[in-house]
């Protein structure tokens, strides 16, 4: 496949002229498909610049071979900054930060003004070209969504991969973003599938193209895996190949509870520590060298679960623990028991219920090192500023890349010092707690 800018951003060495954008932009219409679960997947945002087809375009010479196409009335609106004869720099942010904080926005990046953009380094999925514009005037990086047909990827010829890699390039760099994030959580039975080689060889294809295209090649191509490369909820990818054809590895430390193997079908922690810890190490095993190591992201939940108790009452081993709650048994991809049982709900709501006046105590579990209550005959379960800090420690003491969190639009309805307390937790320093590794 040429590495080439494809038709119609590429530079066809005319003078610069006004003419129409028959492509438009792009709308982002929220398409939210959601998984098995019921979760929401993401693969669309909304753009609140909305579809501005037709409008007048203009063609900026920015280097040879290097053509721009965008709206007049974006380029007045949204990137004031990038002017006229300003290079590539400008639009792909290098940064080389000692510390990476990735956050998914499942709004496109509507709420950019709320997130600490001290703190943030990769801002993913981000559909919003304003949200765009203040990632670069921070020196951040704003990176999109891979929009991929799982089902069309495992039947897929090299024509068709060369076409789906570049219509995957090509959206991110007409859109001025610094890379793309790949997000395929269908289950596969194998690392030799067909699924499973041609999405090693997509994520591979883009690379290459988008950093052709980039100066420096500094495009960002990152992944989601889950919490453990051991076929979590039946995901047997070529692991160690996504780790060798990606950037960064965002591994998923949340919804741990999905397939649920203990003996009885209990609530338990959204991201238990002790969990996490087991699957970091057996990532860290995967890899095996200190680059491979240096891709990897700890992935965080900004948000918790509330179950239904069949039956609430009784003591762990550990009476300061939360009480136990049994759940009726709902099943997921060969386990009995799931969180599907229960349901995701936002930071706000957790901390609205938890100052209600039939609400227990917080407790923290001993084992998962993670807080919960009670209302009533439910129990919610979350991650506060305290426990995410502690797993933040633990990325910190495997020397990983960083951490991130899903997602960051999840922290609405707080106080600024509620919100403040989760933003520093992601960036504590390590030597605020110590941990076993």
């Amino acid at each position: 496949m040429p590495d080439e800018i494809p038709a119609g951003v590429q530079d066809d060495e005319r003078e610069r002229e006004e003419k129409k954008d028959e492509r438009g932009v792009a709308s982002g219409e929220w398409r939210a498909a959601k998984d098995e679960r019921g979760v929401a997947s993401g693969e669309g945002m909304t753009n609140d610049e909305g579809r501005a087809s037709g409008a007048m375009a203009m063609t900026i010479r920015v280097r040879p071979k290097f053509v721009f196409m965008f709206t007049s009335r974006l380029f007045q609106r949204s990137c004031h900054r990038l002017r006229l004869g300003d290079g590539l720099e400008s639009l792909f942010q290098s940064r080389d930060d000692d510390w990476e904080v990735f956050a998914f926005t499942p709004t496109g990046g509507q709420l950019y003004p709320s997130y600490d953009w001290s703190i943030l380094t990769t801002l993913a999925w981000v559909n919003n070209n304003t949200a765009m514009c203040v990632a670069h005037e921070h020196g951040r990086r704003a990176v999109s969504l891979a929009k991929v047909d799982a089902n069309k990827l495992a039947s897929a010829d090299e024509q068709e991969l060369d076409e789906m890699a570049t219509g995957i390039a090509t959206d991110a760099y007409v859109r001025f973003l610094d890379g793309v994030n790949f997000d395929v959580e269908t289950p596969t039975p194998s690392a030799t599938s067909a699924l499973s080689t041609n999405y090693v060889r997509l994520i591979e294809k883009t690379s290459r193209l988008l950093k052709s295209w980039s100066p420096d090649g500094d495009a960002q191509i990152s992944v989601d895996v889950a919490w453990s490369p051991g076929g979590i909820d039946g995901r047997w990818y070529a692991n160690s190949k996504l780790v060798e054809v990606a950037d960064v590895v965002f591994i998923m430390a949340y919804d741990m509870q999905s397939q649920n193997m203990q003996s009885r079908c209990v609530a338990g922690a959204n991201s238990p520590y002790e969990l996490v810890r087991h699957g970091l190490a057996q990532w860290i095993a995967l890899t095996g060298n200190e680059t491979a190591r240096n891709k990897l992201v700890l992935g965080l939940p900004w948000y918790g679960y509330k179950y239904p108790c069949v039956w609430l009452g009784g003591t762990t081993y550990d009476p300061s623990s939360p009480p136990l709650c049994s759940l009726k048994s709902v099943p997921f991809r060969g386990a009995s028991c799931s969180d599907a049982a229960g349901a995701q709900l936002g930071l706000a709501e957790i901390v609205s219920l938890s100052q209600m006046s039939n609400a227990s105590k917080i407790r923290v579990d001993a084992s998962s090192r993670s807080p919960a209550f009670e209302v009533q005959n439910t129990q919610i379960w979350f991650d506060s500023a305290t426990s995410l800090a502690l797993k933040v420690q633990l990325a910190r003491a495997f020397g990983l890349r960083g951490v991130g969190m899903w997602h960051v639009d999840a922290l609405q309805g707080l106080s600024d010092k509620e919100m403040a307390a989760m933003w520093n937790a992601l960036a504590a320093d390590s030597n605020d707690v110590q941990v076993k590794k």
